[in-house]
């Protein structure tokens, strides 16, 4: 899940010196959404940080709210791994695919299209074929999503003002307008950029290859046009 799937956008290299040594190299942190819970049976707190060991193995979870370390073999080891697991798609939930995908992307460039290129701008008409029924779907997403008593705020039995602060905070923690070589450049003299070289964390390897054919397409089809791809102003293609 983390090192090959959804979870990848959440491993990072582990910071701490000590808790490197104890549990390895890498991190998945998701106490963002440890948060306290409605008064609802059956509902818990969630919020963990996942281990792993240079081979990607699973050494370790930490329970935000237990305020506890758990380790293969302890009693509650099973327990632990399925509620960093649901705290690890919770987040990617509202903050990656909710916030991001469809509010800070997709709804962005629909309506940046609409309001500043006129319908014969080839941007706009290139923009138009990837986002049809963008706006349906986020309007949609949005009611189902983010109002009080959503289907998503009542799975997580998070009082609204707090998952409106997970959102807001989601919000500002993002970097979709950076190119995504140069994100991945941040790690390159890390543990997670050495995976990287070695073809085991394909989140980057594949996630820079897929950003290389895109940025070709959208130059061919801007140089189609006759457009000037690398002149200045809002249409610039980098």
């Amino acid at each position: 899940m983390f090192f090959y799937g959804i979870g990848s956008v959440l491993v990072r290299p582990q910071e701490n010196s000590g808790l490197r040594r104890k549990y390895g190299p890498f991190v998945a942190d998701t106490g963002i959404v440890h948060r306290e819970t409605r008064d609802n049976p059956g509902f818990r707190p969630l919020g963990a940080k996942v281990f792993f060991d240079s081979d990607q193995n699973v050494t370790g979870v930490y329970d935000y709210y237990k305020k506890k370390y758990y380790v293969p073999g302890d009693c509650d080891w099973e327990a632990a791994k399925f509620m960093a697991k649901t705290s690890a798609f919770t987040l990617i939930t509202f903050k990656h695919h909710l916030m991001w995908v469809h509010h800070m992307v997709s709804s962005v460039v629909v309506f940046n299209k609409v309001k500043f290129l006129p319908p014969d701008h080839p941007i706009r008409r290139l923009l138009t074929m990837f986002t049809l029924r963008a706006s349906r779907v986020n309007i949609l997403a949005n009611f189902a999503l983010i109002p009080d008593h959503s289907p998503i705020h009542r799975a997580t039995a998070i009082p609204y003002e707090e998952y409106s602060s997970l959102l807001e905070v989601s919000a500002r923690t993002n970097p979709l307008w950076q190119p995504f070589p140069d994100y991945v450049d941040k790690f390159e003299n890390t543990v997670l950029g050495k995976l990287a070289e070695e073809d085991k964390f394909p989140f980057f390897t594949l996630g820079v290859d897929y950003w290389h054919v895109v940025q070709k397409f959208v130059h061919h089809w801007v140089e189609e046009t006759g457009m000037n791809p690398m002149s200045d102003g809002p249409t610039k293609v980098t």
